[in-house]
């Protein structure tokens, strides 16, 4: 279970991460820039970050069921 260490690391982690969500988003004056980074990022990042959001742990599973059959 849950030692007081992974608490503590638990609770700093997120702690970091909505401090600089919200600092991020204090730069911004609107949703569009937060949200679609004003529509500035080329198509190719866009694709890729989908392209590897959307690889997951079964994908690597499946794959290697495959070859080993």
């Amino acid at each position: 279970m849950f030692s007081v260490i992974d608490f503590l690391v638990v609770v700093i982690y997120l702690i970091i991460i909505i401090s600089v969500g919200l600092l991020l988003s204090r730069k911004k004056s609107n949703t569009s820039e937060y949200f679609f980074a004003n529509r500035n990022i080329d198509w190719f990042i866009v694709g890729s970050a989908l392209f590897a959001s959307n690889i997951g742990s079964e994908h690597f599973g499946r794959i290697n069921h495959l070859s080993y059959n």
